[in-house]
Formats: structure tokens, C-alpha cells, sequence
């Protein structure tokens, strides 16, 4: 099975990406990785699951882009602590404005992280109890 390439999305028109991504992450978000249904998917963006297919290769794959377009998102909101010239403060109240902002806006992203993180902290929080540090 291929694995996710940046490349094979390079290919793929920004218009037709960002309906896939979109169309994705809201059904990622909606029943989960397993269940979410790559017909849907392909509908919702107004392409056939062909070619769906033949852009993302398998589901594995959309799922790994959408993760990855969520990820620029986040950057782009804490971007704001590469600034030199904002205070910490300054850097602290803007971070404090812009994560309500980026959930309002990116809602599906906002819904698909938090299994997502819930999954990972109860695990470190196991492995921490491991080694009694907690």
C-alpha cells in the first residue's frame, strides 16, 4: 500500500484538495477514522470515490491530509510566539484570543483532535504511573 506523499497532493488542484480536506475532516470528525465512509467523503466534495482515490491513493492517506492541514492551521495560530518584538504577555493574550477563534472556525478540527489527545494523555498517564511519577 502507498504511504502518504506530500507529492501525490502537489498534484491535485488547491480548489479540489480544500473540498476533499473540508468534506474529510467533517466526516473524520462526525463516526471516527473507521467508520467514516470514503463515498461520502467523495460526494460531500463533489468528486467521484475514483477519483478520490486516485488522488489519495487509500483512506489512511486523506486522513493523514487532513491531519496534516489541521497542523498548518495550529501553526499558523502559534505563529505568534515567533514574533521577537511581542512581549511574552502580548504573546500569552494573543494566543488566549485566537484558540476560541481557530475552534469556531475549524470545528471539525476542533472535534477530530480531541479523541485524538484524550487517546494520548490517558496513555502517558498510564506510562507515568508506570515509572510512579504519578
Amino acid at each position: 500500500m502507498p504511504r502518504y506523499s506530500q507529492e501525490t497532493l502537489e498534484k491535485i488542484t488547491s480548489e479540489k484538495k480544500n473540498k476533499v480536506i473540508t468534506a474529510a475532516a467533517e466526516e473524520f470528525a462526525r463516526v471516527g477514522y473507521a467508520r467514516a465512509n470514503t463515498t461520502l467523503i467523495a460526494e460531500k466534495a463533489g468528486i467521484s470515490v475514483g477519483s478520490l482515490f486516485k488522488d489519495f491513493e487509500t483512506k489512511e492517506n486523506c486522513f493523514l491530509a487532513v491531519l496534516e492541514e489541521g497542523l498548518v492551521q495550529l501553526e499558523q495560530v502559534l505563529s505568534v510566539f515567533d514574533d521577537p518584538v511581542l512581549s511574552i504577555f502580548d504573546k500569552i493574550e494573543s494566543l488566549i484570543s485566537a484558540v476560541p477563534e481557530y475552534t469556531k472556525k475549524h470545528d471539525e478540527m476542533t472535534r477530530l483532535y480531541r479523541p485524538v489527545t484524550r487517546s494520548f494523555l490517558e496513555s502517558l498517564e498510564l506510562q507515568l504511573r508506570d515509572v510512579e511519577i504519578l
